[in-house]
């Protein structure tokens, strides 16, 4: 992974299907304002990540904080704090950024416990910060990777909340668009 990658130099020929006007929305940096947050679930290898570390550094730029962590090693962190009764501090950390990157959710199967320690970060997150999440996984098998379905749903509801950039296109790939079909003039 390269963390100087920018939103400017992602390679729209990778991905043709994807809507320029909702990487340019993104660029502006207002779902960072709104606390919004962003899913970006592809298939593997067509910039998921260079997206999400682009919007990290443009959020940056516009004078915002960021962070940006792999899904395991997020969960591990947390799990680990939990065990030595620093669960709300570990919490409290990476809730401050004002834009929390979370790679690679669902590559590496999670335990129930680790779900449910990642759905309380969400929840601390939750309208105070925005989460962009990548994953090659779709949202209708979050319950598995998250370790029950209760959690995957309550997240998905607080992910998926009115303005929040989350959708599927056909044929299995996906692109971020505004979660009620509104694309930005």
């Amino acid at each position: 992974m390269n963390l100087s990658w920018r939103m400017e130099d992602y390679d729209f020929s990778l991905q043709p299907s994807q809507d320029r006007r909702l990487v340019a929305e993104l660029e502006t940096g207002r779902y960072v304002a709104n606390a919004t947050n962003v899913l970006l679930l592809e298939p593997p290898g067509v910039g998921k990540t260079h997206l999400a570390v682009g919007q990290a550094r443009k959020a940056i730029e516009q004078g915002y904080s960021a962070r940006f962590i792999h899904a395991a090693d997020l969960v591990h962190q947390v799990a680990a704090a939990s065990d030595h009764g620093a669960l709300e501090e570990a919490l409290r950390l990476f809730a401050r950024p004002h834009i929390l990157v979370v790679d690679e959710l669902g590559d590496l199967p999670m335990e129930r416990r680790s779900g449910h320690l990642f759905f309380h970060l969400v929840r601390k997150r939750y309208e105070k910060g925005s989460l962009v999440i990548t994953s090659n996984q779709p949202v209708g098998s979050w319950g598995e990777m998250l370790g029950g379905e209760v959690v995957a749903t309550a997240y998905g509801l607080r992910s998926g909340h009115p303005g929040g950039f989350n959708s599927q296109l056909p044929g299995g790939s996906i692109l971020m668009s505004l979660d009620r079909g509104e694309h930005p003039p």
